[in-house]
C-alpha cells in the first residue's frame, strides 16, 4: 500500500489556494489606490490597468481569440497569457498606451513589471507600489500619459 498522507496533502494545497487568493486581492488594493489617485488628480481621465497583450493587436488579437475558441478553448479570457499595464482615460478606454509590459502568477506573488529594458520584480505590496511609482515617473510613461491626457486623438 501507498504511504501518502492525501488529507494532508489537501490541506496545503487549499491553505496555498487562500494564500494566493489574499496575495492577489492585495495586489488589486495597490491598483486600486494608485487609480484612485490618478483619477482624483486628473478629473477621472487617467487610470492604468492590466490587459492582456492580445488585446492590444486589434484584428490579428481577434483573430487569435477566434482561433482558441475553434480549437476548444471557450474559456479564453482564462488562457495565461502575456499581460501589459495600459494608462487610458475612462471616457474613451478605447485610447489605451501600454506603459510597460505585466506578469502575475497563480499565486500572486512573486509579480514583475518589465518596461524600458528593466524588469521589477515585486514580492509584496510594498514593493509594487513602489515599483509601479518608479514606472509612473519614468520619461517614456510621462510622455505617453501626457499624448492620452493632452493630445488630440488623430482622426
Amino acid at each position: 500500500m501507498v504511504d501518502v498522507d492525501f488529507l494532508s496533502a489537501v490541506k496545503a494545497g487549499l491553505d496555498s489556494a487562500q494564500m494566493a487568493q489574499q496575495n492577489q486581492d492585495e495586489i488589486l488594493q495597490v491598483f486600486n489606490e494608485v487609480n484612485r489617485q490618478l483619477s482624483a488628480g486628473f478629473d477621472g481621465r487617467l487610470q492604468i490597468k492590466s490587459i492582456a497583450k492580445i488585446e492590444q493587436m486589434g484584428l490579428a488579437g481577434a483573430a487569435a481569440k477566434a482561433i482558441l475558441k475553434a480549437t476548444g478553448n471557450a474559456n479564453v479570457e482564462k488562457i495565461q497569457v502575456p499581460q501589459c499595464l495600459v494608462a487610458y482615460n475612462p471616457n474613451t478606454p478605447e485610447r489605451a498606451f501600454v506603459l510597460a509590459e505585466w506578469d502575475w502568477g497563480e499565486h500572486g506573488y512573486p509579480c514583475s513589471i518589465q518596461a524600458d529594458q528593466v524588469r521589477t520584480r515585486c514580492d509584496n505590496a510594498e514593493e509594487l507600489a513602489q515599483a509601479l511609482q518608479t514606472l509612473l515617473q519614468s520619461t517614456s510613461a510621462g510622455k505617453k500619459i501626457h499624448q492620452l491626457l493632452f493630445e488630440p486623438q488623430a482622426a
